[in-house]
């Protein structure tokens, strides 16, 4: 069985499909964030079949880009020795970084470093099922979850859940804490988009945005991201003060891969400018 993220899902999936030898059949599992699709040969050989299914697994590989999935094992260490606080895995389908809640699972098996898993505009059982599948202690909603589905998504386990906010400026906070201060275990500030959901590479006014700073409630995280790198996140702490400071696109060589150096050179910014932790 392999996972492709739902908008891969095309006319040339069709076509591939339509290609199949008639002792392979195909079966659609949806699950959440992604499809599944289940190849089956029949048939007397065993070698033969496995092989079948393998050569087939690979003809799709290139109509389904960076969506077979599969995890970097040096980055995962690289993340861990740097001392992060939290991994990030983002679970929502139209990001180059997707993983499904699943595969968050099986990462979060071998770390040492808690799991914040992202997810975007799934309801409430979606939610659940995303936060107990991989085992995440952060839930973090990017998408346009109300208030209601934030507090009940806490009540229904464990984790904690930051609510993401676009954000262009002090307004924004504002509104945010006004609709989720008391909802949510945490606030986590990204740069406002018309479309994007986050994962712009983009800063928001760090400056503006401080005069609100002190109506944060002491016990509400509040996280910031956005355009975040090593060369600015100790001018974002020294800002804004956070609990919390999320990177990805800051410490990359191309969307989705890691740079180990950066990384490194990321979180001893952090620890270097005295407060915030690091994603």
């Amino acid at each position: 069985t392999i996972g492709i993220g739902e908008s891969w899902l095309s006319e040339k999936i069709a076509d591939w499909e339509n290609n199949l030898p008639e002792h392979i059949r195909l079966a659609y599992l949806p699950s959440l964030g992604q499809v599944k699709l289940r190849l089956t040969a029949s048939g007397d050989d065993e070698e033969v079949l496995k092989k079948d299914i393998e050569g087939q697994i690979e003809a799709l590989k290139p109509l389904a880009g960076s969506y077979i999935y599969g995890y970097d094992k040096d980055e995962i260490q690289a993340v861990e020795e740097a001392g992060a606080d939290f991994m990030g895995v983002v679970s929502v389908p139209e990001s180059p970084r997707f993983r499904t809640p699943e595969e968050a699972g099986a990462l979060a098996a071998g770390l040492k470093t808690p799991l914040a898993i992202v997810i975007a505009d799934r309801n409430l059982r979606e939610c659940v099922e995303a936060g107990r599948v991989s085992g995440a202690h952060v839930i973090q909603l990017h998408g346009q979850e109300g208030p209601e589905l934030v507090k009940h998504l806490g009540e229904e386990g464990p984790w904690e859940v930051w609510k993401a906010l676009r954000v262009r400026g002090p307004r924004d906070l504002a509104e945010g804490l006004a609709s989720y201060g008391e909802a949510a275990t945490g606030l986590l500030l990204d740069a406002w988009h018309p479309r994007k959901k986050g994962g712009t590479g983009a800063p928001f006014s760090w400056r503006e945005v401080s005069a609100l700073r002190d109506t944060v409630p002491a016990d509400l995280v509040l996280g910031i991201a956005g355009g975040l790198s090593p060369e600015n996140v100790a001018e974002a702490i020294r800002w804004l003060r956070p609990d919390l400071v999320d990177v990805s696109s800051g410490v990359e060589e191309s969307p989705g891969k890691k740079n180990h150096v950066r990384i490194r050179e990321f979180v001893q910014q952090v620890r270097g400018a005295g407060r915030g932790v690091s994603q």
